[in-house]
């Protein structure tokens, strides 16, 4: 098979496990071209893909030392015909997948969807109502809920290895790239046949904890007349985030015992999968 596509390395998700974390670190390698749009959402969105492989490869910085060219889209990871797309167009590429405990990563979503503003709901009325039902081409506000769904670890991973051979799929947990960083970095690489690369800093973007509302409609237009070169700098940002943390809703997003045990139900499948899978 061959490809005008450049890209060679996917990698799906699992959402809220650490992929912005993952790209960036990726990304420092200077063998590595991660996208700079980290969720392109190339492959599941019919408007992205029309555009064609020369829209794609543009997501990439380009010199003659890159081997390795990836982008992240954790849209990919539960929709089959993004995995098709990929398959179909792509040669030969290497998939790491980065999964988290099924019940953490689902809360973790939760929280997230919480803290931008965008549910009010109980963590256990969210899962229950809203567990299901993802589509790429519909959003809900920012993001998607399909909170369970994102966590069927064993109903999706089978369907890229099956796809794409066990041989070209390295899975990793959101654990051992927390705890232990540059040894689970170092078998990246070696998956990927590129050199070591030694880190000087663990990389850690997107967390949860920081997170502030998304800007309201009227915020967004009482800045859009504001200098670029102003926005990139630090005071805007911090006066940015300053009030933007008096728009976070105070809902409380504490889990109790029940709750998990709850989580933990819907998901038993799942988490034997992801512990098998973690071992």
């Amino acid at each position: 098979m061959t490809s005008d596509y450049l890209c060679n390395l996917i990698v799906p998700g699992a959402a809220k496990s650490g992929t912005s974390s993952l790209h960036e670190a990726l990304n420092e390698h200077p063998k590595i071209s991660m996208s700079e749009n980290k969720e392109p959402h190339y492959f599941s969105r019919a408007d992205k893909y029309s555009q064609g492989v020369a829209y794609h490869n543009n997501l990439f910085a380009q010199g003659n030392e890159i081997k390795v060219f990836g982008e992240s889209s954790t849209s990919y990871m539960i929709w089959p015909d993004a995995i098709e797309k990929i398959s179909k167009n792509l040669k030969k590429p290497k998939i790491i997948i980065l999964l988290r405990h099924p019940v953490s990563r689902t809360i973790s979503h939760w929280k997230w969807r919480v803290k931008l503003g965008l549910e009010v709901r109980s963590l256990v009325e969210s899962v229950k109502t809203d567990g299901y039902g993802f589509d790429p081409e519909k959003p809900h506000g920012f993001g998607h809920r399909a909170y369970l769904q994102f966590s069927k670890y064993s109903q999706y991973c089978p369907l890229w290895i099956d796809r794409f051979g066990q041989e070209n799929c390295l899975f990793i947990t959101h654990y051992d790239l927390s705890k232990n960083f540059q040894a689970t970095m170092s078998m990246c690489f070696s998956f990927l046949n590129v050199d070591d690369y030694i880190f000087a800093h663990d990389v850690n973007a997107n967390g949860t904890n920081d997170l502030t509302a998304r800007p309201k409609p009227f915020m967004t237009k009482m800045m859009s007349p504001l200098p670029s070169r102003l926005k990139k700098t630090a005071l805007y940002r911090y006066f940015r985030n300053l009030i933007l943390k008096m728009y976070t809703p105070k809902t409380k997003t504490k889990v109790s015992e029940e709750d998990i045990k709850i989580i933990e139900d819907l998901l038993k499948e799942d988490i034997d999968y992801f512990k098998m899978m973690a071992n």
